[in-house]
């Protein structure tokens, strides 16, 4: 990361880093000096960036013949970079096909057999477009079909790592 510099206020400097990879950085802050005092550099601080959820939104359609679709704004506080992860359920869901909009990973889709419930689940690495957007999933109808679906953005640093691995449950997407 670059130099960042600061202007001493009461004694004080205040730097807001907000764009540090996922990981360990060694943070410094050095004193170019003056004609009264001398140049130095203070001990490093160790400053750990982890993944944490930014926001999320939720939608639920229901029709009476039948949804064809779910729309899912991106959420609040979403930056480029970020994962967004998209869980789509459909209800009486036994062999609807779930469609993810262009650009999107599938991860998983599975039918839970008591309740004919299909879930699939998607995800992206957010660019600038998708912060103030809304995507569209498709899915194969059913007279009584009803769907709902949370989009969550999960970030803290650039995504190294495939989600799914933060998905997964005992092997199972």
């Amino acid at each position: 990361t670059s130099p960042l510099e600061c202007t001493l206020v009461g004694g004080t400097c205040t730097v807001t880093l907000s764009t540090l990879d996922i990981g360990t950085h060694l943070v410094t802050a050095t004193y170019g000096g003056d004609t009264l005092y001398a140049t130095s550099t203070s001990a490093g601080l160790r400053q750990a960036v982890t993944m944490g959820i930014r926001g999320s939104n939720t939608n639920t359609t229901t029709t009476s013949g039948g949804a064809t679709s779910l729309a899912l704004a991106s959420p609040s506080g979403a930056m480029v970079g970020d994962a967004l992860v998209a869980a789509i359920t459909v209800q009486n869901g036994t062999g609807v096909v779930v469609t993810a909009p262009a650009g999107w990973t599938a991860l998983g889709a599975q039918t839970t057999l008591a309740t004919s419930s299909r879930q699939a689940i998607f995800w992206k690495a957010a660019t600038s477009a998708d912060l103030a957007t809304s995507f569209t999933f498709g899915f194969t109808t059913a007279t009584t079909q009803k769907a709902s679906g949370v989009l969550v953005a999960v970030g803290g640093g650039t995504v190294s790592v495939d989600p799914l691995i933060a998905i997964q449950s005992n092997g199972t997407a």
